[in-house]
């Protein structure tokens, strides 16, 4: 099955969705879905940066986005290494890291959330 653009940028969006939402929600998604919290994490590096390029061809992403992804990225990389930011749902609710996480989500959803498509790589659409 073949993924168009508008079809990975949707999923991506539910990806930093969830990693924006609140510990509580978070931790109810990972019951339901018997995970851990690493998987909020993984499912994110699931996208960036294997499928950039293919937003990027597509026209769902510009500069900007790739830049905020790639932020939310950064963050969640340092995270990833360090074990007491993802053995315990407090640290996810209450640790400055995980703030910062949903604040570069928020972020970035804001950024990917602009009219679609946005025009061929190299050209910014006006909005």
């Amino acid at each position: 099955m073949t993924v168009t653009g508008s079809g990975l940028l949707s999923r991506l969006e539910g990806v930093i969705t969830l990693l924006g939402k609140p510990a509580d929600q978070q931790k109810a998604w990972a019951d339901v879905e018997h995970v851990g919290i690493e998987e909020m994490i993984l499912q994110f590096f699931d996208f960036v940066p294997g499928w950039l390029d293919e937003l990027r061809k597509s026209s769902m992403i510009d500069d900007s986005d790739e830049l905020a992804l790639l932020r939310l990225y950064v963050a969640l990389d340092l995270m990833r290494r360090r074990s007491d930011l993802l053995e315990k749902w407090s640290a996810v609710a209450n640790s400055e890291e995980w703030k910062r996480a949903r604040q570069l989500s928020a972020s970035a959803l804001l950024s990917l959330r602009r009219s679609r498509p946005i025009g061929p790589p190299g050209q910014q659409a006006t909005t």
